[in-house]
């Protein structure tokens, strides 16, 4: 965890390698990126060693989370990250106007597909994305939105698609529940 940084833009590089059978990732904040899987030979940092970079990190808080995950897929398999640098970038970017009404519009019409259930009470919705980009949506605050932020959830926003599966729609339609 990195404390003290002011509200910007970031670009987070790290050196990585790691065994074909591991997957790897280097993070910052909630954006992760995948290391190199090219064992202990070559690239371009020699050794297996290569640079793995994630641009665009909004800094909002002045606290940032970095480092490295993985998941092996078998014993005896490795990775590597080190040599982790931060770099400020510049300010972020504020959405416009015309991105805070088209994003509240969005956000309107995708609301709306859960109206005629109280809130927190189940809906019978199984599209896992339109729920995500909803949740997703919702955490956004209009007030100080990045324009990054808004580009982001928009489009998942505005394709999402509101499904019930046939039987719990009957249930409803019926008042079976």
């Amino acid at each position: 965890e990195i404390t003290g940084l002011p509200a910007g833009m970031y670009t987070l590089k790290a050196a990585t390698r790691s065994d074909s059978r591991m997957d790897g990732y280097i993070y910052a904040g909630d954006a992760k990126v995948a290391i190199h899987k090219v064992g202990n030979q070559g690239n371009d940092l020699g050794k297996g060693w290569g640079w793995t970079v994630i641009e665009d990190v909004e800094v909002h808080t002045g606290t940032l989370v970095v480092g490295f995950t993985g998941t092996a897929q078998e014993n005896g398999v490795w990775a590597g990250a080190d040599n982790f640098q931060l770099y400020y970038v510049g300010a972020v970017e504020a959405a416009t106007e015309a991105q805070k009404a088209e994003f509240a519009a969005a956000l309107a019409e995708a609301e709306s597909h859960v109206l005629g259930f109280a809130k927190d009470e189940y809906a019978p919705y199984t599209n896992v994305e339109a729920v995500k980009a909803l949740l997703d949506a919702q955490a956004i605050n209009l007030e100080n939105a990045s324009a990054k932020g808004v580009e982001l959830v928009l489009p998942a926003l505005k394709a999402a698609v509101w499904t019930a599966n046939a039987e719990e729609m009957s249930i409803i339609y019926n008042g079976d529940f």
